[in-house]
């Protein structure tokens, strides 16, 4: 706690950092100085392509690329009260409500791809990766790449670089879209249904199952389950502000599951009669460590305590080498209002917090879940301990490390 202390006590409000690459692993970047206060919002960059206007050397993005950076710019720079931010926590990137949904993100690219065309005098080998940069850039400006995102544009990087120079254009385009989408099959859609029938060979009759907030493949895993006339009782834990257990809640009620829904402050006294515990993830670091929705690493952590297993879904596409021992140096920070906007009222220590001296919101959108706490991750590849990532990313991986 000492060496973080001595860091927030010399925080420079005159200087802004940036911690976030492509491929949504931190970057050491030199402090830029500017002359904003620090409860100004940062600001989104956009990349000189993109707004410079065409001329008789620069081409312009496809029509699909100029819908897609319309569709994440934001209409309005957020308020400056919105972004007051704790001084330990200034580093992060701040929320942005008009940020690219992930899921379209290689369909995305599959159209620009298909409306690309090589100028002359070049090849699309070394034309088309600097063509794609700028719109990549600003999708990063709107907000930071999550490992999955980046793993999907590095994949792509590599099979651009790979084609010949010889290689005819039309025929080049038809090679880059159905990679795309076997990346996609093999790396997200093939991954669900293997993680899910690993999965489901861990639930048995008479088991209390737990969960946290929602996730899309752990969802999958119990549906499935319970389709195969395995008897068993789900308890979704959920915590503000998004409260996303909710939603997988009222999907698992419709499939006809019987569930019991708590809020995380119950978590010591419902993990009494739990038996397995299941979570998705963002993201695996090589060192074992899980990044997930904020709360699952006190669910973990809770669960180990209780002797009760704890497994991890997640696909391989979301494993990175990078290395994260804290919820501190690579994070996101959520809106502010989502954390007071059902809290604040006349007379409250919150009402108009915004305009309140020395107060400040915070709101992280993810945890770093240490490995002593997870039993074993369930992927693609079998299920394995957290301490055998590193084995994944060196002996499964055709491409180079991402």
């Amino acid at each position: 706690m000492e060496a973080r202390t001595k860091r927030s006590e010399s925080f420079d409000p005159k200087v802004r950092t940036v911690g976030f690459a492509v491929n949504g692993e931190e970057d050491a970047v030199s402090p830029t100085p500017t002359s904003m206060p620090p409860s100004s919002p940062s600001p989104v960059i956009i990349p000189p392509k993109i707004q410079t206007a065409p001329t008789a050397t620069t081409r312009q993005p496809p029509p699909q690329a100029q819908q897609v950076a319309a569709a994440v710019a934001p209409s309005a720079p957020p308020s400056s009260n919105a972004h007051k931010a704790a001084q330990l926590f200034a580093h992060l990137p701040r929320y942005n409500k008009d940020s690219v949904l992930s899921k379209v993100l290689s369909k995305t690219l599959q159209n620009v791809i298909r409306e690309y065309s090589t100028p002359a005098s070049k090849s699309l080998s070394r034309d088309l990766t600097p063509y794609l940069n700028p719109m990549i850039d600003f999708l990063i400006g709107c907000r930071p790449l999550n490992v999955g995102m980046g793993n999907a544009i590095r994949f792509l990087k590599l099979q651009i670089a790979s084609i010949p120079a010889n290689v005819p254009e039309v025929e080049a385009k038809a090679i880059l879209v159905s990679q795309i989408e076997q990346f996609l099959q093999e790396k997200i859609v093939y991954a669900h249904e293997v993680i899910i029938n690993h999965a489901i060979s861990k639930i048995a009759d008479g088991d209390v199952v737990l969960t946290h907030a929602t996730s899309s493949v752990v969802q999958a895993i119990l549906l499935r389950a319970h389709d195969l006339g395995r008897k068993f009782r789900v308890v979704v834990v959920d915590s503000g502000p998004k409260f996303e257990g909710r939603v997988l809640l009222k999907t698992l009620l419709q499939g006809g599951l019987s569930c019991s829904y708590t809020h995380i402050n119950s978590l010591p006294y419902i993990m009494s009669e739990v038996t397995k515990v299941f979570l998705g993830a963002a993201a695996v670091l090589s060192n074992g460590t899980v990044v997930s929705r904020v709360g699952t690493a006190a669910v973990a952590m809770v669960a180990h305590s209780k002797k009760c297993p704890v497994m991890i879904c997640c696909e391989t596409c979301k494993f990175t080498e990078r290395v994260q021992l804290d919820s501190f140096t690579s994070n996101e920070l959520g809106d502010p209002e989502a954390v007071v906007k059902d809290l604040a009222q006349e007379g409250d220590g919150l009402a108009g917090w915004a305009d309140i001296p020395g107060l400040s919101v915070l709101n992280l959108t993810y945890d770093a879940m240490p490995c002593k706490y997870i039993t074993m991750i369930i992927t693609e590849f079998g299920m394995v301990p957290p301490t055998s990532v590193p084995v994944i990313l060196r002996e499964y991986r055709k491409e180079p490390a991402l």
